[in-house]
């Protein structure tokens, strides 16, 4: 006998169906279930009423396609068409001892994963807690500042070394340096040298430039002027002498009448 899978079982069974079953009775009793005569059921089938008649005394048997349309009609299987419900119940079995040995593997696999990580995070977690990378101090520390200073905006960063304690520089105008003598500073803070660097920059002003009324959308490139920066510079000085430091002290010079120690000063 030829063995195929048992989904095509209801194919071999309908080749064998005389010897193996007898599907005259059971087609009797689904088609009086149904109501329906021969006739009626030869017509929905697409057959002639002798051939059920045949069918029903187990003289022929329905081939494949006839099969499939009986099963149609009365709602059944092939297999309870044939009398064969101890199939199906044997099929239910497999699947759901298939099922059971699926979800055996899940947890198994399940728990095996989970042992997996458990031990691994373990690794890394001592791993991390016996290694000393994270009381490493950097090598240098400093203090930096974005600052405008002579039409250029740039970096003024100080840094220190933890090793032996030295400063270093790294400003956008160098001529800093010499101005301040930063070069002679062994120690300190990079904090406090920062402040004085850019208490500079603050005491040598700033330039405000507009565009002209001809060209409104651009603003001509800026041109450095050391000599105009040292005569406003020395006029604030001369004002904060006079303890002029905004508008409201200089509408006090005016209305008490000693605007003229300003004007000498402006001259």
């Amino acid at each position: 006998m030829i063995l195929i899978d048992y989904n095509f079982d209801w194919f071999i069974m309908f080749l064998e169906m005389e010897e193996r079953f007898m599907i005259g009775k059971k087609l009797i009793q689904f088609r009086k279930n149904k109501r329906l005569s021969q006739a009626e059921l030869a017509e929905d089938v697409g057959v002639t009423r002798q051939t059920i008649s045949n069918w029903e005394l187990n003289e022929t048997a329905p081939d494949l396609k006839q099969a499939q349309k009986l099963s149609e009609i009365f709602n059944i299987s092939l297999d309870e068409l044939a009398g064969n419900e101890d199939a199906i119940l044997k099929k239910l079995n497999i699947t759901e001892n298939n099922s059971n040995i699926i979800i055996k593997l899940i947890k198994v696999l399940g728990i095996t994963l989970g042992t997996l990580i458990f031990v691994l995070m373990a690794i890394v977690c001592i791993y991390i807690y016996t290694t000393n990378y994270y009381e490493t101090e950097p090598i240098s520390a400093g203090e930096g500042r974005v600052c405008y200073f002579n039409g250029v905006i740039g970096d003024y960063i100080v840094m220190k070394n933890n090793i032996d304690g030295t400063i270093s520089f790294d400003l956008k105008d160098k001529s800093i340096i010499d101005k301040l003598k930063l070069n002679e500073i062994k120690s300190g803070e990079p904090k406090e040298i920062l402040e004085k660097i850019v208490t500079y920059i603050k005491d040598n002003g700033f330039t405000l430039q507009f565009p002209t009324c001809y060209i409104p959308d651009k603003i001509k490139k800026y041109e450095h002027h050391p000599n105009m920066f040292e005569v406003f510079k020395e006029y604030r000085d001369w004002a904060k002498i006079m303890n002029i430091e905004n508008s409201v002290d200089l509408n006090r010079v005016v209305s008490s009448g000693n605007i003229a120690d300003l004007i000498r000063i402006d001259e």
